[in-house]
């Protein structure tokens, strides 16, 4: 019944707080993540949250961008608090490494879902320092570009500061 569902209507209500009213539509829809997907109350506000950080705002967030993380995240069995809480924790350290990219490269804009995945493959799965992905960003000013001198250097076994600072010297 809807009665069961009055404290997550409340929560919800909160995290969009008064700039937005939630929508009998979206509510349901929040519901249908709990019964189909297994999402508890906290899993579902953790992911409202988590979706309304990534847009900046829950005014300019839709309840169908959220729906499609929460079939996403279902698939990945990603449904309880502390998996959620994981992925979230990973997700905000690959999240700042992009933005502080950006920054290097004077870009006043947050990283896209793309620049975060890249940034996730070059520390999480070639295992490359922070450090030596900012000595590659030093002479180009994409994301694409700085994908390719990263494979060059991985692909050359460099993933340390140090090594990158001495290819570089060379050049």
């Amino acid at each position: 019944t809807m009665m069961q569902y009055a404290s997550l209507n409340a929560g919800l209500q909160d995290i969009f707080g008064v700039e937005r009213l939630i929508k009998t539509g979206e509510f349901e829809k929040a519901i249908d993540w709990s019964q189909t997907f297994g999402f508890s109350e906290s899993a579902i506000l953790m992911l409202v949250q988590f979706c309304i950080d990534k847009a900046g705002s829950g005014k300019r967030i839709s309840f169908n961008y959220i729906d499609k993380v929460a079939l996403e995240w279902a698939k990945m069995d990603r449904t309880d608090e502390d998996d959620i809480r994981e992925y979230i924790n990973k997700y905000s350290t690959e999240y700042t490494g992009a933005k502080s990219i950006l920054k290097r490269w004077n870009t006043n804009r947050p990283p896209t879902t793309d620049e975060v995945e890249l940034y996730a493959k070059w520390t999480r799965v070639w295992m490359m320092e922070k450090n030596a992905i900012i000595e590659a960003s030093r002479s180009c000013h994409t994301f694409h570009i700085l994908d390719l001198r990263i494979i060059e250097l991985y692909n050359m076994g460099i993933t340390t500061a140090t090594a990158a600072k001495s290819h570089y010297s060379d050049d």
